[in-house]
């Protein structure tokens, strides 16, 4: 029965991560928005990219706090944007590594492509293998939309997630929403969430919320039945450039999760992070 537990918490953390962090990383304030992480970098524009983030998760019962570092770094091509993570959790009196690689190629002029390969070690909170693959196109008006899709494969079950966006851009303002419908053997569920990203003096100086929910139908594979739950998270991000190579990051965040037993799981988060450009 933990099993089982663990796999919806797992699913249910999952796209909350997702839509946490994989929307796109490339607007620019007071211009049509353009997809520059996938473009060659102008002349004696930064390469190089280091990042350390940490974040930790308290929640109100059932199981001890998650504890999460990640390493990322990330190299600008011609083609476009080569990221490498390595990312390391403490969550169910676990510990487990997983390592990632994101690259973004450009498409052709206002358009890119997001892929993603991660591994873990069998038998862990993270799925064994991860892939994922969205297209990214601007649209007329300050628009700009995608499509994408991910494959998380675990011991107990294999999870397909189907997802999108469709964004606008108004003055330094940014705002986008994005559902995401998770689909695995004998369940369907849908979620969503919002972002609304104020920019200040430059793209790295900004602060953002992020707000999402959704319904969603978890099967206990462990004893063979059906709970279902409902989610929500409210989000707050800070992030400033500091002199010409630094940049830091601060979040928080509350959430919970309902069972249809009654059973409510509150939750609050705390974050930081410090990158170095060159």
């Amino acid at each position: 029965m933990a099993r089982g537990r663990r796999l919806k918490c797992r699913i249910g953390g999952i796209l909350i991560a997702l839509a946490l962090s994989t929307l796109p990383l490339h607007a620019q304030t007071k211009t049509r928005p353009v997809d520059v992480i996938a473009k060659p970098a102008a002349p004696g524009e930064p390469l190089n990219k280091i990042w350390l983030n940490y974040e930790y998760q308290h929640f109100n019962q059932d199981f001890s706090a998650w504890n999460w570092w990640s390493l990322e770094y990330s190299h600008r091509f011609d083609w476009g944007s080569l990221v490498g993570r390595v990312n390391w959790a403490d969550r169910y009196d676990q510990t487990a590594f997983q390592y990632e690689v994101d690259a973004y190629p450009h498409l052709w002029k206002g358009a890119y492509l997001y892929l993603n390969y991660g591994v873990a070690e069998q038998d862990t909170f993270f799925p064994s293998r991860r892939y994922g693959a969205e297209i990214y196109w601007t649209l007329p008006k300050q628009f700009e939309a995608s499509v994408g899709v991910r494959r998380l494969e675990y011991s107990v079950s294999d999870v397909w997630l189907y997802t999108g966006s469709i964004g606008w851009y108004r003055g330094n303002w940014y705002m986008s929403f994005r559902p995401w419908i998770s689909n695995k053997p004998g369940d369907t569920s849908v979620s969503a969430s919002f972002m609304a990203r104020h920019y200040l003096a430059t793209k790295d100086d900004y602060w953002t919320v992020r707000v999402g929910g959704g319904q969603s139908s978890e099967v206990d594979q462990s004893i063979d039945s059906l709970l279902l739950s409902s989610q929500w998270y409210v989000l707050g991000e800070w992030q400033k450039k500091f002199r010409p190579l630094w940049i830091v990051t601060t979040k928080a965040g509350v959430g919970a999760q309902s069972f249809e037993t009654g059973v409510t799981r509150d939750t609050w988060l705390v974050g930081a992070g410090i990158a170095r450009i060159w």
